[in-house]
């Protein structure tokens, strides 16, 4: 009988330390080839936890060709057990888009040359699977030529019932990265689910800050969609760093645009219009963004209407920075994103830099063991941009 000891407070999985000392047992000989394993209720008897968990275990096991499973039979040592340490480790790269048309979407584009840049490094290989992602995994999982590391979810998902879908194909790693669209379902992760997001409170407090020792002292928040997790945070980091350096916010200057940026209205795609022809920056091809530039003016003009002196706004993204900025207004604007960094350069505004390519070399680490993944999320810390300081 094997022996089994799990630290449940530890950085790794539970079930990773059970397959790895199932797989210690079998490389020191004391399991030979076509061995049966104990059965998964005695496997979840031995090491003190649930069936899912220890089934996990075995399955982990099987990926890796370690060992194979017969319906009604049970779990065997492979004959040949280094079997798996030959086949080539791929990482499969879920995104919503055509691998032909990712230049044409910048932070998509921007994780997938973290991942191609320092894959090479582990020994991985991204693949894409756009398609039928159950069958995709089946294949993977069942191939004697590749070994599956994981899927990487380049725009994340949203919400407790998408997630917990993902649970299904435990105990395939996922790692979404991207924006935080989780709808606040962090603490209840399934346990194959790790996220990489940047750290919006973090990167705002940064930004409010570097206002602060520009000499500004009055503010107002200029936001939209409020409910998005990423918004969010960002007003929070600005409100925190705002309140720690003694200063009061007056909380009729924090303008809300609603969700009117998802789908603007004529007037706002205009307006944004407007702005970019009297500007250097060009054209920017969708009309959603020409809307939120428009937003930015709108808001930055309902903040002045509220009779409240203030000398900077803080944005919550570089559209809406852009468009403040372009206002006419003789205030201080700080952006976030730097998606397009002709933003901020044309606009001459601070903003905050998220680091998508660092996503991807996180989202490689944790699939490679150096990131626990018992953590659970993983934040990347952003950097500010300074650009040319107004006021």
């Amino acid at each position: 009988m094997i022996a089994i000891n799990t630290d449940k407070g530890g950085a790794v999985p539970v079930y990773q330390q059970i397959s790895r000392q199932i797989e210690e047992y079998i490389r020191s000989k004391k399991l030979p080839a076509d061995t049966a394993l104990p059965n998964i209720k005695d496997i979840a008897g031995l090491a003190g936890v649930s069936l899912r968990t220890a089934d996990m275990a075995l399955r982990a096991l099987i990926d890796e060709g370690i060992c194979y499973r017969r319906p009604k039979k049970g779990t065997f040592v492979a004959g040949r057990m280094s079997e798996g340490l030959y086949r080539r480790k791929i990482v499969g790269v879920n995104c919503p888009f055509k691998p032909d048309s990712l230049n044409a979407h910048h932070v998509e584009n921007a994780i997938y040359m973290g991942l191609i840049q320092n894959s090479g490094e582990y020994g991985f290989t991204p693949f894409f699977i756009n398609d039928d992602l159950e069958a995709n995994i089946k294949f993977y999982r069942d191939s004697r030529e590749t070994l599956l590391e994981g899927v990487i979810m380049l725009s994340g998902s949203s919400g407790q019932e998408e997630l917990n879908t993902l649970e299904h194909y435990a105990p395939t790693p996922f790692i979404l990265i991207n924006y935080d669209n989780t709808g606040g379902a962090l603490e209840s992760l399934p346990e194959n689910i790790h996220c990489i997001f940047n750290d919006d409170y973090l990167g705002a407090y940064q930004a409010a800050e570097h206002l602060i020792r520009a000499g500004h002292r009055d503010f107002a928040i200029i936001t939209f969609d409020i409910d998005n997790d990423n918004y969010r945070n960002r007003v929070a980091g600005y409100l925190q760093a705002i309140s720690d350096n003694g200063l009061q916010f007056r909380p009729e200057l924090l303008i809300n645009g609603g969700r009117a940026a998802e789908a603007p209205e004529p007037d706002l795609v205009k307006s944004g219009e407007k702005i970019l022809r009297g500007s250097r920056l060009g054209w920017i091809e969708y009309p959603y963004l020409r809307g939120q530039i428009g937003l930015g003016a709108e808001l930055l003009n309902r903040a002045q209407k509220t009779g409240i002196d203030f000398s900077a706004a803080l944005c919550v993204n570089d559209y809406l920075a852009f468009g403040a900025t372009c206002s006419g207004a003789d205030i201080a604007v700080t952006g976030y994103d730097n998606i397009m960094p002709e933003l901020s350069r044309e606009g001459g505004f601070p903003t905050v830099a998220i680091d998508f390519a660092e996503m991807g070399k996180r989202a490689l680490k944790v699939l490679a063991g150096d990131i626990p993944a018992a953590s659970r999320v993983t934040r990347v810390m952003p950097q500010l941009i300074p650009r040319n300081q107004q006021g």
